[in-house]
């Protein structure tokens, strides 16, 4: 089906589904329909509905121009370094990772596979996380201690969690939690978050003592921090 202002239309007939439903995939309109309405009902769908369906497809195309993409030789800023994705003699559809010695992180692509391929795209965002995951604990944790250090606290124990989503947690025995995925952050929000969690050593909840005293681990920036944290997107592809 053809409609003027928005081109192609893809058309799906879906035997579970009670009413005409549409999005939009790689710019493309697709209609789900159930089997009993007619073909030509369609139409008139895209019409009452045009408004919304131009919204959304504005709204799909900012996405895409906000997505992550990953190319050959590209160094990705991370905690403390960043990440090199190159490529490796090998077989095809390899993707790894590596921390050398010196604290260099790498991602390895086969010199025979297409950097371009959604595939290809994934692997490399999957293999960033692990290599984060991996680098954590020796990176993560000597800076928490030091940042304790400064501050005077001591907390009992300073570990990676398993999360993503939380950042950081602070247990009620002491223990500082820090999720791996700081490692994408720069050096001033990992440092927000450490100090953030370090004031709940002292206050546990999110009164205004707590946030005087983390404002005072912050040098004065808590809120300014905190709205830069509310705007950071992580370098991973969205799965």
């Amino acid at each position: 089906m053809l409609d003027k202002e928005f081109g192609e239309i893809s058309i799906s007939i879906r035997s579970n589904m009670k009413r005409i439903t549409a999005r939009w995939r790689n710019d493309r309109l697709v209609v789900n329909m159930p089997p009993f309405v007619p073909l030509n009902s369609i139409a008139s769908f895209i019409n009452e509905n045009r408004d919304t369906l131009r919204a959304l497809r504005n709204k799909a195309l900012e996405k895409a121009r906000c997505s992550v993409s990953y190319e050959l030789e590209q160094r990705i800023p991370c905690f403390k370094g960043e990440v090199h994705i190159t490529t490796i003699e090998y077989k095809p559809n390899f993707t790894g990772y590596k921390r050398d010695k010196d604290g260099n992180m790498f991602i390895f692509i086969s010199s025979r596979d297409d950097i371009s391929t959604s595939t290809k795209q994934n692997a490399i965002s999957s293999a960033l996380k692990a290599l984060m995951k991996r680098t954590a604990p020796h990176v993560l944790i000597p800076y928490a201690w030091e940042i304790a250090k400064e501050i005077g606290v001591s907390p009992k124990e300073v570990v990676i969690g398993r999360g993503a989503k939380k950042l950081g947690h602070c247990t009620s025995k002491g223990v500082i939690q820090l999720s791996f995925m700081l490692m994408f952050m720069p050096e001033e929000l990992v440092r927000y978050i450490i100090c953030h969690e370090l004031a709940h050593l002292t206050v546990m909840n999110h009164s205004p003592q707590f946030h005087a005293l983390c404002n005072t681990y912050c040098n004065g920036k808590e809120k300014a921090l905190e709205q830069m944290l509310k705007g950071f997107r992580y370098p991973l592809l969205e799965n």
